[in-house]
């Protein structure tokens, strides 16, 4: 499946609104965001929170890989896509 235009983000990181930039910057609407303090321990009440909010928002629901490790256990009703961060290392000369 191709991941929905509009989403609702979800996320429990130190700097959420650098992910829902990285969602937009990559063509996605981000509907709403749901931010939750880093670390945060989902449970069955922040899943039924998430899909209300997809529900009414009409969207699809995103999240980080490291709030996924953490929400698959709880069984979210519906689709979710994870956003996956690709990183490059740049070599570059240390200043003399």
């Amino acid at each position: 499946d191709d991941p929905p235009a509009r989403v609702v983000a979800v996320s429990a990181i130190a700097r959420p609104a650098g992910f829902a930039r990285s969602l937009s910057h990559a063509g996605v609407e981000v509907a709403s965001h749901m931010t939750f303090r880093d670390h945060h321990r989902y449970d069955a009440r922040d899943v039924e929170r998430m899909a209300q909010r997809a529900a009414r928002e009409e969207a699809g629901l995103v999240t980080t890989e490291k709030d996924w490790v953490k929400l698959r256990r709880l069984g979210v009703p519906g689709r979710v896509w994870v956003a996956r961060l690709d990183v490059s290392l740049i070599g570059a000369p240390l200043p003399a």
